[in-house]
Parts: C-alpha cells; sequence; structure tokens
C-alpha cells in the first residue's frame, strides 16, 4: 500500500501522486484515479488530496516500514523487514497487480450476484403469476365441485321424491284393493 517514502502512483507506478483513495487506502496518479472511478466496484470512493493532512498512509505495523510487496502464501502485504525475517522463499507479487486482480475478481461476483438477484426477482415474478392461476383454478375446482354436489343432491332428492311418490301410491292402491 501506500508508503510515506514513495510519491509515485500505486497502481501504474510511474506517475507522480496527486490522490488518496480513502477506502483503498492507496496513492493515485490522475489518470489511474480516472479509471479507478469508472469501475463499478469503486466508482463512490472517495479521493482526497495528498497533501491533505487526513491522509493516512499505510505502514506495517511492525516494522513502521512502508509496505512494498504482497506475499501471495500468506495474503499479506509485507514490508522489506517483513520478507527477509518471515517470508523467505514465499512468492510475492505487486501490490498494484494484486490489487487490481482482486478488485477484477470481486467486481465480477458483485456483477454475478447482481445477475442472481435479477434472476431471483425474475422467478419470484413469474411463481406470483403461477400462484395467482393456481389460486384462480383452486377457486374456479371448488365451484365445479360445489355445482356438481348441488346437481348431484338435486338429483338424489329427485329420485327420492319420486320413490316416495311411488311407494306411497302403491300403498294407497293396495289399501283400496
Amino acid at each position: 500500500m501506500a508508503q510515506s517514502a514513495l510519491e509515485t502512483c500505486e497502481i501504474c507506478s510511474k506517475a507522480l501522486s496527486i490522490d488518496y483513495c480513502k477506502e483503498c487506502e492507496q496513492l493515485f496518479c490522475n489518470n489511474c484515479k480516472l479509471m479507478h472511478l469508472r469501475m463499478k466496484l469503486s466508482q463512490n470512493h472517495t479521493f482526497k488530496n495528498v497533501d491533505h493532512q487526513e491522509v493516512k498512509l499505510n505502514l506495517c505495523d511492525e516494522h513502521n516500514l512502508g509496505y512494498i510487496l504482497y506475499c501471495e502464501e500468506c495474503s499479506s502485504l509485507v514490508c522489506k523487514t517483513c520478507i527477509i525475517e518471515n517470508h523467505k522463499g514465499h512468492e510475492l507479487g505487486d501490490i498494484a497487480e494484486k490489487t487490481i486482480g482482486m478488485l477484477t475478481e470481486v467486481s465480477l461476483q458483485l456483477e454475478k450476484c447482481s445477475d442472481d438477484i435479477q434472476e431471483a426477482h425474475r422467478n419470484k415474478c413469474v411463481l406470483k403469476d403461477q400462484l395467482k392461476v393456481l389460486e384462480k383454478d383452486g377457486t374456479s375446482g371448488r365451484v365445479k365441485i360445489r355445482n356438481r354436489g348441488n346437481q348431484l343432491k338435486s338429483y338424489v332428492d329427485r329420485i327420492v321424491n319420486y320413490s316416495t311418490r311411488n311407494s306411497a301410491e302403491k300403498n294407497k292402491r293396495k289399501s283400496r284393493k
């Protein structure tokens, strides 16, 4: 990350740094700052001019030296003393490259999450529509069942009435004989 001794951009390592990203805690030249602000992930980051007193530069907690590399094996930033004492033989990489790689990876993951959320929203809408259809079908089915039940009841009532009348007439005829 940023070092008090360095005034070059931590992204391109070529131009003079003029701005400090508070969220990333890195120094940026104007071109790299503009690219940084174009990325979805970092478009809302805030910058301070390097001369601003509130700019806090990242230093190694153990050695109070600026970080110079990223240790792939330990997934941590390292100063020159850390490399000698704790990271001999470890694969070390450029901080700016690692940062860009991580930002790209996070950006891709965020896009995938966004796509997944949109798909889930679409699925939710489809399911709501299907639920409405099922509820309507259920209501329609209950009405049909009730109507059919009423028809059957009416039919049974007619048969019972007919049978009762028929039986009563037979009984009358028998009693007349």
